[in-house]
């Protein structure tokens, strides 16, 4: 035990301390900016494509069958894509496509740009939501949660 309290206490182990969690601090704010930008990719790819275009005004159902149809793809090694999540990003997309325009909002309202509940913030959802709101309804294809 007297072992443990003295390398605690040395500069060396300090320093193998503040190094591995300034390595977590920066890992963990790449992972949430590689995420967002994939959302922001998801969203963009989602909204110019031409079948989005074509069939998802009027049709509550274009989103729900996209997940799906995108889950069937990926199969279940894969990460799944659900209908809140492409809900949650085609809102944010739609109301702040600018990215950087997103990102320079959240830091002026003291918000965690690495994190995607900072950008529903923006859309006035809690950050801590991870559910959709019910009262909701699609701008384009009218599908209300």
């Amino acid at each position: 035990m007297n072992k443990i309290i003295v390398y605690r206490k040395t500069e060396e182990y300090r320093g193998l301390v503040s190094e591995v969690a300034h390595g977590v601090i920066e890992f963990r704010k790449k992972e949430g900016m590689l995420r967002i930008e994939w959302k922001y990719w998801l969203a963009e790819t989602i909204t110019s494509h031409p079948a989005y275009k074509k069939n998802s005004e009027g049709n509550q159902e274009f989103i729900l069958n996209l997940s799906k149809d995108v889950n069937m793809e990926l199969k279940k090694e894969e990460a799944r894509l659900g209908r809140a999540t492409v809900y949650n990003l085609l809102e944010v997309y739609q109301k702040y496509p600018d990215y950087e325009k997103a990102i320079k909002e959240i830091i002026e309202k003291g918000l965690n740009p690495y994190r995607w509940g900072s950008f529903l913030a923006l859309i006035g959802r809690s950050q801590d939501s991870t559910e959709i709101e019910s009262g909701k309804k699609c701008p384009k294809c009218g599908y209300e949660w």
